[in-house]
């Protein structure tokens, strides 16, 4: 079986700490990506003779008994974790997003369409900003509105609403936008996970500077993230669930994110949600994504 490799819009990977080493730190060097292609072609089909018997049921899991290559790359793992977060040749689904601020509940919602990482999001309600486009291509973002002349730049650092920000309703991309380094596994929300610290790479906006990210060992899905300030302040953190799935190469099933829930660790009582819709996979035309068209 080809495990297909997903292009695009938070995840992560440790290894297990022997005795009381320290854990290691080094850097997967970018030019191990197609050494890592070749391992992704050759993983065997999952079975129950490869897999826990869980995985083998729901056949969402990578992590092979037979074979831990999977487990020692953290390049890999992002890929992995992408593709449940939207990293596909075309999708498209709906999301909603409620922020409590102030003691105040806000809900706006988004159509999301995606092809590999570009994104062209157009906002459906409130009813006053419908219409609204936030588009991004290449790794640059734009905003566009009814009545303006042309698109703005914009980054996907800055806050959308609330506790969100603008890159957080796209695909992700950490493989490529981030350098990663091993971090030793922890249980988080019940599941044992690798551990990864992403470190934004220079020149790339990135929506986050460092982001510490919990992946399941069972899924291979970003299932906890932390973000930190430039400074390293922990400013804010997330966790997925993924409750969708979207159709593997072997007629099973893979998971896809249905719903992020963000908490702030600076303002305590503001609170989001990002609630996605099943995703459809569709063909997407590679026009919509020209921002010189967004006007039209």
């Amino acid at each position: 079986m080809r495990v297909p490799l997903c292009l695009t819009v938070l995840i992560f990977c440790a290894w297990t700490v022997v005795g009381t080493e320290p854990a290691n730190t080094e850097t997967v060097p970018e030019n191990n990506i197609k050494a890592v292609e070749t391992i992704i072609d050759n993983i065997p089909q999952p079975t129950a003779d490869t897999v826990s018997p869980q995985a083998a049921d729901n056949k969402t899991a990578f992590v092979l008994k037979k074979d831990e290559s999977i487990s020692t790359n953290a390049v890999m793992l992002l890929r992995f974790a992408d593709r449940a977060r939207g990293n596909l040749d075309g999708i498209r689904w709906n999301v909603t997003i409620n922020t409590t601020e102030n003691g105040r509940q806000i809900e706006s919602s988004y159509d999301v369409r995606a092809r590999g990482y570009n994104v062209l999001a157009e906002q459906t309600a409130p009813r006053k900003n419908k219409g609204s486009l936030m588009l991004v291509n290449q790794g640059n973002m734009w905003f566009y509105k009814p009545g303006i002349s042309k698109p703005v730049p914009i980054s996907r650092r800055q806050r959308l609403t609330g506790s969100v920000s603008n890159g957080d309703i796209a695909t992700t991309n950490y493989a490529e936008d981030y350098d990663a380094t091993f971090l030793p596994e922890e249980e988080v929300e019940g599941e044992l996970c690798y551990m990864l610290n992403l470190q934004a790479k220079p020149k790339h906006d990135c929506t986050y500077d460092r982001i510490v990210l919990a992946i399941s060992k069972e899924r291979i899905v970003g299932i906890k993230a932390d973000y930190y300030t430039i400074s390293g302040k922990l400013f804010k953190s997330s966790t997925m669930q993924y409750d969708h799935t979207i159709p593997a190469e072997d007629n099973g099933r893979w998971p896809f994110v249905s719903k992020i829930l963000f908490t702030s660790a600076i303002a305590t009582e503001e609170a989001a949600s990002l609630t996605f819709s099943a995703p459809e996979l569709v063909a997407i035309p590679a026009g919509i994504f020209d921002v010189n068209r967004l006007a039209r």
